[in-house]
């Protein structure tokens, strides 16, 4: 029993200490700065696809035209070895449904896909066109963005904690209260927050730097002379979103 009165008296000194303990007044910001820079980077797919009642045939079909295409790439337009990347290689037989629904062998499909990135924005449409008039099927997924969105960081971080910076003095102006020092910066949302738990259910969202924009065209359509329609690369939105809690006097 005497045990017991102790415990309860300690709990007790410990919780009146807690409640003399002066609360903390804070203010919680977030703040999302955007720059926009111009694309250095200009990736793209190129698809050859040969189909031959012969394996051996589609097979050698579709070697030739690659190897075309990759001198052009390599020789003709100087792109560096690590610039280009086999991206799939594929063969299946192909077959017709007929009225009856029967399955007639059409021949064997061979196709490999590349990727290209091109940093020279000079040579994209020159490169286009060398490559269809090498025996490219299509060209497909081309897209600007950035080689090193990285070395923005610093730039967008340093702007989002400016206007936060703004937005707390305004706000603690407008409140009649004294704007203190920053308690605890990051990148995410408060754990308790909805938006926090939103945060969590998306796995593809990353903390710090956000990347919008540059233009991609899923196929790129040629002309009868074939010649690419011309392309515009835009500019790359880039954001950066801190969540600052300053401490109020």
């Amino acid at each position: 029993m005497k045990k017991t009165l102790i415990a309860a008296l300690v709990i007790l000194l410990a919780l009146t200490s807690l409640a003399a303990q002066p609360q903390t007044r804070t203010l919680s910001i977030k703040e999302t700065a955007e720059i926009s820079v111009s694309p250095d980077l200009c990736i793209m797919t190129i698809l050859v696809e040969t189909t031959n009642k012969d394996r051996n045939e589609a097979y050698n079909e579709n070697k030739d035209i690659m190897s075309r295409i990759i001198i052009v790439l390599k020789d003709d337009s100087e792109i560096e070895a690590k610039d280009i990347q086999t991206t799939h290689f594929t063969a299946k037989p192909v077959y017709r449904r007929t009225v009856l629904n029967k399955h007639v062998f059409e021949g064997y499909n061979i196709s490999t896909g590349l990727k290209v990135k091109i940093r020279d924005f000079t040579k994209i449409l020159p490169i286009m066109e060398a490559v269809i008039q090498a025996g490219a099927t299509k060209i497909t997924n081309v897209t600007f963005t950035l080689d090193e969105p990285k070395k923005y960081e610093a730039e967008v971080l340093e702007k989002a904690m400016k206007a936060a910076q703004t937005k707390a003095s305004q706000i603690a102006k407008l409140s009649g209260v004294e704007l203190g020092k920053p308690i605890s910066v990051s990148e995410f949302p408060p754990p308790q927050s909805f938006e926090a738990q939103q945060y969590r259910r998306v796995v593809a969202m990353a903390a710090g730097l956000h990347i919008q924009g540059g233009r991609t065209a899923e196929k790129v359509y040629v002309s009868q002379s074939g010649v690419p329609v011309a392309l515009e690369p835009g500019e790359i939105n880039l954001s950066y979103t801190v969540y600052i809690t300053y401490e109020l006097e």
